[in-house]
């Protein structure tokens, strides 16, 4: 595992809490050829950390297995979680398989017992061990083969060192400052050959050419030592030692490339702690020389921790790239390699999840542009970043033909706009995008902005489209270098998105526009499309001194169509009487009895799975609830009040004066990790599972309509947090505050995928 300490790695990533996780896609600083799709979130075992990707069940396409170290104590056991591709873009999760053993913080594909299936093996640091997962055909596996490794192993990989046709394995062992060769007895067990002492706290292991012979070497990452040590093989299993090179502090992870073809490996390290990566030329004779040092920071972003590295060719170029993920930046990076040989001098940056570790790359959905998986270590998740290259839709930039600013917009200086160029603005400007549409039907439209601290954490965006207009609040504040998804929309031959800077004194970001084709989306009206009305407005609100009936609606689903789960409920306060009060808590109930009315029989669906008070929102997951095809559910939701705690709160951090926004730290101090602007992450981006890539992408837009807030929400100045006050004593003010749901999804019971793709009307009375 590269990184040390699971408990203390979490404590790193105190951010808020997201409710989806997005891809980001080309930086200003990136080759515009790398792109990705929003992310396919699928959970995984606890503390998910080293990816393998091989076709496990025999079909020729690739899939995943992670391992997960349950080192946050969640489980006694680690496991591997497999995930399954069906070349299309598809995926779903075969299951999770334990090893037996606690802490496997390295995984390695191989075919161990000589049969046609590919096995798996895990170094188990928790358990001075490895264990041997063969292959069933099918993508699942069998019990865990344990073979002890004494010293803590932290890396395993898997190669025939002995040359006996028979694969053999090499653990890093982090406890015992060494490496052990394990031979194989070719039926999963394996024999403790040698143990060879290298420096000191070795994270890593990876196989390398370091010579001119054709034996295979070794190399190790060594965190407490601070440096890399070379192992040169003799093809009959042994290995000797060379002198440890000294890299950056904390070396958590390396790899070997031959990048200036010279038949030398060249070594790729990650330097956590100095916030570099490294490249490590080969000089001859197991020395090394560093020729280039990769990292970022601007004035307001610095990427933290780089902990894992894979590389590939990203863009297509016939070139290998650098993938690396920063653990405190909840994000990975790619360094495209240049036309020499150590030229990797541009950046394109993607969001994850919190605390990303392992990372692999991978044709994964068939299209011949490279993928890549990332686990995230706190949220217990891996993403799926599908490359999107050879199929961008219709992207329109600002600036551009099809473009109106209204008011003044200013260039901007902030890293990671779409294209070359971003603008901002503030205090009631608007920005409108009118791109050509190719063809009338459904699209998905994204968005892209550039990130400061200062940004408006509640823009409002108006997207124009067939059925009407629909509003969307975003928030800009976090989602560096990101397309965002406003929705599925039927359009014309046109369509008209505009961005409106509130009049909050924040800025505002205008970057770029983008429309996607919903090609799995039959004619006409999405099928599985909800119905949701409001019920009339009940005789007593008030159920009790703090707690009040806020809404009463039922919920139908289009005869022919069933949903599994409701999984996704967004409701917003809207109104004067926002300003008497802020919503603490929410619970969303099912009319049990079928009264009609709210009462003690009626059944509570879940907990709130997240409170986003910028957007007075409030989404309910995981109700575990079916709802036929042609039926109807009443539903309640009862809301807690509590007064403003403070009136007119003021942001936390001023923003700059105008014209300029990129305004560097006070001197002595960094500009912040990435983490501390993006969010992490969320929950409901694992219910992205679809069987086809047409399916696939229909069921990415749904979910992202759960941040819907109308534009009636009202003006944002000085209602943070709810805003406003209320009178002293007595009960919280209720006013004419009303609750609006502004989207609801579900999902299939079949497929996982969501049954709505457009936005709703709002809908909800006054209280």
């Amino acid at each position: 595992m590269p990184t040390k300490d699971v408990p203390m790695r979490r404590a790193l990533a105190v951010l808020p809490v997201a409710l989806l996780a997005f891809a980001l896609v080309p930086s200003r600083l990136a080759s515009e050829t790398i792109a990705f799709d929003p992310p396919l979130t699928f959970p995984t075992g606890h503390v998910p950390e080293p990816i393998a990707v091989e076709d496990f069940d025999g079909d020729g396409r690739l899939d995943v297995a992670i391992a997960c170290t349950a080192a946050d104590g969640a489980s006694a056991d680690g496991s591997v979680t497999v995930i399954l591709g069906d070349g299309e873009g598809g995926f779903s999760k075969k299951g999770d398989f334990s090893v037996g053993e606690t802490r496997p913080e390295g995984i390695a594909a191989a075919r161990i017992d000589g049969d046609a299936f590919p096995d798996l093996v895990t170094s188990n640091y928790g358990g001075d061990s490895v264990s041997v997962l063969l292959g069933n055909g099918d993508g699942s596996f069998g019990a865990p083969i344990i073979t002890d490794v004494p010293g803590g192993p932290r890396f395993v990989v898997a190669h025939d060192f002995t040359g006996d046709g028979i694969v053999d394995l090499a653990t890093a062992n982090y406890g015992g400052d060494s490496v052990s060769v394990l031979a194989g007895g070719g039926s999963g067990t394996f024999t403790v050959l040698s143990t060879i002492p290298v420096g000191n706290g070795p994270e890593v292991i990876a196989l390398a050419s370091l010579d001119a012979d054709p034996n295979v070497d070794l190399v190790t990452a060594d965190a407490d030592g601070d440096s890399i040590t070379p192992l040169r093989g003799d093809g009959a299993g042994g290995f000797a030692a060379g002198t440890p090179h000294p890299v950056g502090p904390d070396p958590r992870f390396v790899l070997a490339a031959d990048l200036n073809v010279d038949g030398l490996d060249e070594l790729i390290v990650a330097n956590n702690d100095a916030r570099t990566v490294t490249i490590e030329q080969n000089v001859g004779g197991l020395s090394f020389t560093t020729v280039k040092t990769l990292s970022f920071s601007s004035s307001s972003i610095t990427l933290r921790d780089p902990v894992y590295l894979d590389l590939a060719d990203m863009n297509g170029d016939g070139r290998r790239d650098i993938l690396v993920t920063w653990a405190r930046s909840d994000a990975f990076s790619v360094f495209p390699q240049g036309a020499g040989a150590f030229d990797f001098d541009e950046v394109f940056t993607v969001q994850t999840g919190r605390t990303p570790v392992g990372i692999a790359a991978g044709d994964l959905d068939g299209d011949g542009d490279v993928d890549a998986v990332v686990t995230n270590a706190v949220d217990d998740t891996a993403d799926i970043h599908l490359s999107y290259g050879r199929d961008p839709g219709v992207i329109l930039d600002n600036g551009a033909p099809g473009t109106t600013a209204i008011g003044p917009w200013t260039p901007s200086a902030t890293p990671f706009a779409f294209g070359s160029s971003s603008l901002f603005s503030k205090n009631g400007t608007r920005y409108v995008w009118e791109p050509a549409v190719p063809a009338p039907g459904a699209y998905e439209v994204l968005l892209w902005w550039t990130v400061t601290p200062w940004r408006s954490s509640g823009v409002p965006v108006e997207v124009r489209h067939g059925g009407g207009s629909s509003s969307v609040i975003v928030d800009q504040t976090r989602g560096i270098g990101r397309w965002n998804s406003l929705g599925a929309y039927e359009l014309g031959h046109a369509a008209r998105v505009t961005v409106i800077a509130p009049q909050d004194d924040q800025s505002v970001s205008a970057d770029a526009v983008r429309l996607r084709a919903l090609d799995g989306l039959p004619p006409g009206p999405p099928r599985g499309r909800l119905t949701v009305a409001a019920k009339p407005r009940p005789a007593t609100t008030r159920i009790d001194s703090d707690s009040v009936l806020a809404f009463h609606g039922s919920v139908a689903l289009a005869d022919g169509d069933e949903a599994q789960d409701f999984v996704a409920v967004v409701f917003s306060p809207v109104g004067p009487g926002e300003e008497s009060l802020k919503i603490v808590h929410c619970r969303l109930y099912i009319d049990s009895n079928e009264n009609g009315a709210f009462d003690g029989a009626d059944r509570q669906l879940g907990e709130p799975l997240a409170f986003a008070t910028d957007a007075r929102a409030v989404t309910f997951d995981g109700f575990a609830e079916r709802l036929e095809g042609g039926s109807t559910a009443d539903v309640f939701v009862v809301a807690d009040l509590a007064p403003a705690a403070v009136p007119n709160e003021p942001p936390a951090q001023e923003p700059p004066s105008a014209p300029g926004e990129d305004v560097p730290p006070p001197a002595g101090e960094e500009p912040p990790p990435l983490g501390s602007i993006v969010v992490a992450g969320g929950a409901l981006s694992s219910l992205l599972l679809g069987s086809r890539k047409g399916r696939r992408r229909l069921a990415l837009l749904p979910l992202l309509l759960v941040l819907a807030v109308p534009l009636a929400i009202g003006p944002l100045s000085g209602c943070k947090h709810g805003g406003g006050h209320r009178k002293s004593g007595g009960t919280p003010q209720v006013g004419d505050l009303q609750l609006e749901l502004s989207a609801i999804v579900a999902s299939g019971a079949d497929t996982g995928t969501p049954s709505v793709a457009q936005g709703l009307p709002a809908v909800g009375y006054t209280f």
